[in-house]
């Protein structure tokens, strides 16, 4: 074989895993998530410039691997990356806050240990809820809220004819005061409202 041929053999083997999500968001420009086991790649384009950043899920069992992600603005300078984590027959749900420009994030040794990369740049909060069976998709990541409140809301099922809708299973997390914290629906500041309304 020669040189080449085996360069593009490996070039190939090696080729990086499609993109889990590809988004605009203003501060950061083009935002590709892409992902290998439990380990999150965030690639960001704007003006010219290609920053690169990652994280990992500590804790997870072995086999365990990310099935979705999505991203969407949070404050003005920060992000939020949302996740479907798939463990076994349990999938869980939750997000990751970035912290480039807040380093008064930072807190007590508990906040602190959620920081889950060298550079504190991305805080990963507990899990908001897990499901079994089919897993549940993001369909929405701060697409209508602004400062520090976010939106987030995930669907289960799929409408192929008018009656299946009433089959739909959604929860939209809603937090007034989004933050660096460990449990999502601590402080009476967050509620997660079921389909109907109905806050969990």
């Amino acid at each position: 074989m020669s040189t080449l041929l085996a360069g593009l053999v490996l070039a190939v083997a090696v080729q990086a895993p499609a993109p889990l999500d590809v988004r605009w968001v203003p501060e950061f420009g083009l935002v590709t998530l892409s992902s290998e086991g439990s380990r999150i790649d965030v690639r960001m384009q704007k003006d010219g410039t290609d920053r690169r950043e990652s994280f990992g899920i500590p804790g997870l069992a072995a086999g365990a691997r990310i099935l979705e992600a999505r991203c969407g603005p949070w404050l003005e300078k920060e992000m939020v990356v949302v996740l479907v984590v798939q463990e076994g027959a349990t999938a869980s749900y939750r997000y990751a806050l970035s912290a480039f420009s807040r380093p008064q994030a930072r807190g007590d040794d508990a906040t602190e240990s959620h920081f889950v990369d060298a550079e504190h740049h991305w805080f990963l909060a507990n899990p908001i809820f897990t499901s079994t069976g089919d897993p549940y998709r993001v369909v929405a990541v701060n697409d209508h809220t602004s400062g520090d409140a976010f939106e987030i809301t995930f669907r289960r099922g799929w409408i192929k004819r008018i009656e299946d809708a009433a089959k739909i299973e959604e929860k939209t997390l809603f937090d007034s005061c989004g933050g660096y914290i460990v449990e999502p629906l601590a402080f009476g500041r967050a509620v997660l409202l079921e389909r109907g309304g109905a806050p969990r």
